[in-house]
């Protein structure tokens, strides 16, 4: 079963318009939730062709269910 994922990376390297990056994907756990961003994350402007160090990735668990049941109701409403 799939889950939709916040995932919020922090980039203490990186200049500051870009250090903070945020995304939504879709899962079915949260390893896989964190590769799909990270690849996202590496095609954007301020983070592409370069080499970090350090990347720090927060997954909330709360927003597993909370971007469920929104998603759920976009499709049935929208």
């Amino acid at each position: 079963m799939k889950h939709r994922f916040a995932v919020y990376a922090r980039y203490p390297e990186a200049a500051v318009k870009h250090a903070h990056q945020e995304t939504k994907v879709t899962a079915t756990n949260f390893r896989q939730a964190a590769n799909q961003a990270l690849k996202e994350f590496q095609g954007r402007d301020g983070i592409k062709r370069k080499h970090f160090n350090i990347v720090k990735l927060t997954i909330p668990r709360a927003a597993i269910g909370a971007m469920q049941d929104e998603s759920e109701d976009r499709l049935t409403h929208g």
